[in-house]
């Protein structure tokens, strides 16, 4: 994405970047907004020295960290090439978050859900 590019950041991260957002805009859509249409999804970013901070807010139904960090935790369920149901794409999201970022966090306050995802950097130039 553009505003990455324009920051320095490498272009392999930055579609380990757009990967998680995409990815966590649509759990939030799909389990926090139940797939309502409409609904306001906010995305923030901030660029440092050593680090990108993302956070995604929203105020549909909230997710408990503990939650989140049992899902972070999770393996990768094995695919058997003979069970096409194996193949789901669904299930891989906070696997995806997990091996992508340095650190992703969920909180809520006053009905706001945020997500916070770090990804750090090397040197920027």
């Amino acid at each position: 994405m553009e505003f990455w590019g324009q920051r320095g950041i490498q272009t392999p991260v930055i579609h380990d970047l757009e990967l998680c957002v995409v990815e966590l805009a649509n759990n939030v859509y799909e389990h926090g907004y139940q797939e309502k249409d409409g609904k306001v999804i906010e995305v923030g970013c901030s660029v440092e020295a050593k680090q990108v901070e993302i956070t995604i807010n929203h105020k549909g139904l909230s997710l408990a960290s503990d939650f989140m960090n049992e899902m972070l935790s999770a393996p990768l369920e094995e695919f058997d090439l003979d069970d096409p149901l194996s193949w789901a794409t669904s299930g891989r999201g906070f696997y995806i978050l997990n091996a992508l970022m340095d650190d992703v966090s969920v909180s809520e306050n006053n009905g706001v859900t945020s997500f916070r995802l770090i990804k750090l950097l090397p040197s920027l130039p």
